[in-house]
């Protein structure tokens, strides 16, 4: 009779304890969930490692990692989905030379921590093409962000499919920021972005055609310049304000 009553307590601890597993498997995924909810942000990398310079040099380049980590943390850590995509569609490349602690506030825990989670974003090594984001539809996402570096001068500003992609924000009115050289990428957003390109290397009088952000204040000298969906950052320092900026945007849509 006691051993009776000693297995139907312990079998009554284990049913509690199953329970209270699956309630905190389900609270985890419910968080999970809640997290997801607040969609997708579509960010826009470079696919070039290699930057040609004068005289047949070249130098080693790709995103800065405070550029991109930082904002891109500050995103998932508030609930929003990383979409990452690149012109090739292969994995972006991080400027070596972005490793330095004083664009983390000189911590060197915190220029890990960030190394850290950029390694650890999904798609971060097998990143979509533009043809396939553009392909899969853009109604999907909440925003766009750009990350900075030397890279985008490569291939994010002179690319139709860019424009095209930078166009579906602006006419939906979606947040779209840009940090330190990733507004280069906004001249895509015109009608031969290639040819205005050339313009400029031949020393032509370059001339916009129907530029979407004709008209828009962008940052020169203001750390973070904000107007209209158009939100730019002016150097690596701005990380962390230009992700305020974008979340204060992405969280009032879904308001």
């Amino acid at each position: 009779m006691r051993q009776e009553k000693h297995m139907k307590k312990s079998s009554s601890i284990l049913s509690l304890a199953i329970i209270a597993g699956l309630s905190q498997s389900a609270y985890a995924a419910d968080a999970q969930s809640s997290k997801a909810s607040k969609g997708e942000v579509l960010v826009l990398l470079s696919s070039e490692n290699v930057m040609q310079l004068a005289e047949g040099k070249t130098e080693p380049t790709g995103y800065y990692l405070n550029e991109f980590g930082v904002p891109a943390k500050a995103l998932v850590d508030a609930g929003y989905k990383l979409v990452l995509a690149t012109p090739k569609g292969n994995a972006p490349a991080v400027d070596k030379k972005s490793f330095i602690p004083q664009y983390f506030d000189g911590g060197e825990s915190q220029m890990r921590d960030i190394q850290t989670f950029v390694a650890s974003i999904d798609g971060i090594n097998d990143t979509l093409s533009l043809s396939e984001v553009i392909a899969q539809g853009l109604d999907e996402f909440e925003g766009v962000f750009i990350p900075g570096g030397h890279a985008p001068l490569i291939d994010l500003a002179n690319n139709p499919q860019v424009g095209e992609i930078l166009s579906h924000f602006h006419n939906e009115g979606k947040p779209t920021a840009a940090i330190c050289h990733g507004p280069i990428a906004l001249l895509s957003g015109q009608s031969n972005p290639k040819a205005f390109e050339l313009a400029l290397k031949s020393g032509e009088q370059a001339t916009s055609d129907n530029w979407i952000y004709e008209g828009y204040k962008m940052t020169i000298f203001s750390n973070v310049v904000v107007d209209r969906e158009l939100i730019t950052g002016q150097n690596p320092f701005s990380d962390e304000l230009l992700a305020e900026k974008l979340l204060q945007q992405l969280n009032s849509q879904s308001n």
